[in-house]
């Protein structure tokens, strides 16, 4: 081990037992460690190490996603925009408004994963659909299965749009309570996003859940934080929420 800036630094070498090329000029190297095989591969792209994962890992290729959800959309009269890092996609398909997201990544840090999405002020909200794991895929399956299935997913999801804008019109029939407000306190929302709603709270005509829900939501869609840590915080929100509301109440 080296320390370095008061840092402690942790040097390992590991060979390669094989490595398998993506069409996108990504390697999958498997690894070896003083010759013995390990549980684990890299992910490599010009040279550049992405991540360690398991060698279960099976790498669904930001690129493919994009071009299947681009033609979807297309097929679907949706407009789409692109977010993207070295390692993950967000695709945001909507309409009117209302839609979906689509997630993906080539490190391990996001499943394949669709989510509705809802225009909210100046931003969105992202809900992910209760009990249907049909829009959740972990990078352990076979690829060509879940590829496959991504169009169905999609249109899915889609399809349960109206559901969630039913769920926030129940939203409108809640009011805001002191417990609520402990509640956001006491599931580790970040303060900054929760400002302003305990004096909301002394209001004569108090907000509804949705008022709040809309406010919360559009600071989450705007914080200067990575997409992972804006779901992150979707859910502890979206979670609270459905307490409040379930979602069998709409059915």
């Amino acid at each position: 081990m080296e320390k370095m800036d008061n840092m402690e630094k942790l040097i390992v070498e590991f060979e390669v037992e094989k490595e398998v090329w993506n069409k996108y000029g990504i390697q999958e190297k498997y690894l070896l460690h003083n010759k013995k095989r390990i549980p684990y591969k890299a992910i490599v792209r010009d040279d550049n190490l992405l991540a360690i994962v398991s060698r279960k890992y099976k790498l669904i290729p930001n690129e493919d996603v994009i071009k299947i959800v681009a033609k979807w959309c297309d097929d679907h009269d949706l407009l789409y925009k692109i977010f993207s890092t070295d390692t993950r996609v967000h695709i945001l398909c909507s309409k009117d408004g209302k839609g979906i997201i689509v997630h993906n990544s080539i490190d391990a840090t996001f499943a394949l994963r669709v989510d509705l999405l809802h225009k909210v002020k100046d931003g969105y909200a992202i809900f992910r659909m209760p009990n249907l794991q049909t829009v959740y895929r972990r990078h352990t399956k076979n690829i060509l299965e879940i590829v496959a299935a991504l169009p169905r997913m999609l249109t899915e999801i889609y399809s349960r749009t109206k559901e969630y804008e039913s769920w926030l019109k129940k939203l409108e029939t809640k009011m805001l309570t002191d417990d609520f407000v402990q509640s956001l306190r006491d599931e580790g929302l970040p303060k900054k996003l929760l400002k302003g709603i305990v004096l909301m709270n002394l209001y004569r005509t108090r907000p509804t859940l949705r008022d709040v829900y809309e406010i919360i939501s559009a600071r989450i869609w705007n914080a200067d934080v990575d997409m992972r840590t804006k779901c992150q915080y979707f859910k502890i929100l979206n979670d609270l929420m459905l307490i409040e509301v379930e979602w069998s109440d709409i059915t």
